[in-house]
């Protein structure tokens, strides 16, 4: 009897660590299984300058502990655009990653929402994201905005430069409404 619960305890060790090393979580802990991947939330190419190719996005280098990692750029003259997403095992992995770059400072100098030019992107709210920020500033002689959100077990971060001649801020408001909605259809 003895060698069986011995037994029974050294398979159940093993299966939890392999659930551990595998999935990155236990059971109870995981996040549901997704009939849609991070590629799926790829941005459509109408929010950006007309020369511009959409920041579409490709497997990122797997450098983060996330369960999918994927990354998209892309360039304009005067500016460019950033957009990763990234799927945690957990919540509170997603979370835990949420926080850490919500504290970060992103620009030289952070814009109020009394500017007016940017006050829409600045007052934005998420009607979907469990957690989210939206920051706009000056990086070197640029004004950039950043959006990152947290829904469910996924991470989110866009940033953009808003210009005349390159992201207006109506079409930046088309991308966060864009993910937001997005992920609305996805995830409920």
């Amino acid at each position: 009897m003895l060698i069986c619960i011995l037994l029974a305890t050294i398979a159940l060790t093993c299966l939890m660590a392999y659930q551990l090393f595998m999935n990155k979580c236990l059971w109870w802990s995981c996040a549901p299984n997704r009939d849609f991947t991070v590629f799926d939330l790829n941005l459509p190419a109408e929010f950006f300058p007309n020369a511009t190719e959409t920041p579409l996005l490709k497997q990122d280098r797997g450098i983060i502990d996330a369960i999918e990692e994927a990354r998209g750029a892309s360039n304009w003259v005067g500016g460019g655009a950033v957009y990763i997403v990234y799927r945690f095992a957990t919540e509170s992995q997603a979370e835990r990653w949420f926080q850490l770059r919500a504290k970060k400072n992103f620009f030289t100098d952070q814009l109020e929402n009394t500017n007016v030019m940017y006050s829409d992107v600045l007052i934005y709210q998420s009607q979907v994201a469990d957690t989210y920020i939206v920051q706009c500033g000056y990086v070197v002689d640029r004004t950039s905005c950043i959006y990152l959100a947290q829904y469910k077990e996924y991470y989110i971060f866009f940033n953009g430069y808003i210009s005349e001649t390159g992201l207006s801020v109506k079409n930046y408001l088309g991308v966060l409404n864009f993910i937001d909605n997005k992920m609305l259809e996805l995830l409920y």
